[in-house]
């Protein structure tokens, strides 16, 4: 459906207003819970780092403190499950202290 037709522009306006949505209650969840999530991230991006496979990684007591997951429970399953081209884009970051990453 063309843009320049009346169904194509109410689509495109549809479209937008829902794009415009969906960035202020993204915003606001990041103003009430300060970028939690980011930490799953933080963490495989490190676990990758250092070539091990961050889908597999089991943190413990003796390994360096840098790859435990505040928010994991041990043991358990990892939380990361991004693909590795977003964990390659959060090693850019991973050296910094979460204090630094989230936006609270």
């Amino acid at each position: 459906m063309p843009l320049n037709s009346f169904p194509g522009r109410i689509l495109a306006l549809v479209g937008f207003l829902a794009a415009v949505y969906a960035a202020y209650i993204s915003f606001g969840d990041m103003k009430l819970y300060g970028g939690a999530d980011i930490s799953g991230r933080i963490v495989g991006a490190r676990v990758l780092m250092v070539y091990e496979n961050p889908y597999k990684f089991q943190w413990a007591p003796g390994k360096d403190e840098k790859f435990a997951d505040p928010l994991a429970r041990y043991p358990g399953p990892t939380r990361s499950t991004y693909t590795p081209t977003l964990l390659a884009f959060y090693a850019l970051f991973s050296d910094r202290p979460y204090s630094e990453l989230r936006p609270a």
